[in-house]
């Protein structure tokens, strides 16, 4: 099943590279997606994809609100976006338990959303 986004992954893929003149390592998931259904085969399609185009690791916006690295880094949830409860993750991360072995937080985003809210302080 092909659903949307496909070909847009791969196009951009392609114009990361030309224009970086390198290989780009990474990627976040198309959100043109409309339905679950749809999402769930994308998501398969598009790892096997990215895969072969030697991606190693690729962002979803499914906030965990943990610190724990990700079990399949194809589908690397993050910790939290920058407009949600950074602030209080980010505490909670300083207190992680030492018996937690390589805590990791991860915030995603996108530069615009900073420009546009006026939170570049963040």
């Amino acid at each position: 099943m092909v659903c949307g986004g496909t070909n847009t992954t791969i196009s951009t893929q392609a114009n990361q590279n030309f224009l970086s003149g390198k290989l780009n390592l990474a990627k976040p998931y198309p959100t043109s997606v409309q339905t679950e259904i749809c999402r769930t085969a994308m998501v398969k399609e598009i790892i096997g994809i990215l895969r072969n185009l030697g991606i190693k690791y690729s962002r979803t916006v499914n906030s965990t609100n943990g610190f724990f690295p990700p079990a399949d880094f194809m589908a690397w949830h993050p910790t939290c976006h920058h407009n949600g409860r950074l602030m209080e993750l980010g505490q909670n991360f300083l207190s992680v338990p030492g018996y937690v072995e390589l805590p990791l937080m991860y915030v995603w985003g996108h530069s615009f959303e900073f420009a546009g809210n006026g939170d570049w302080n963040v």
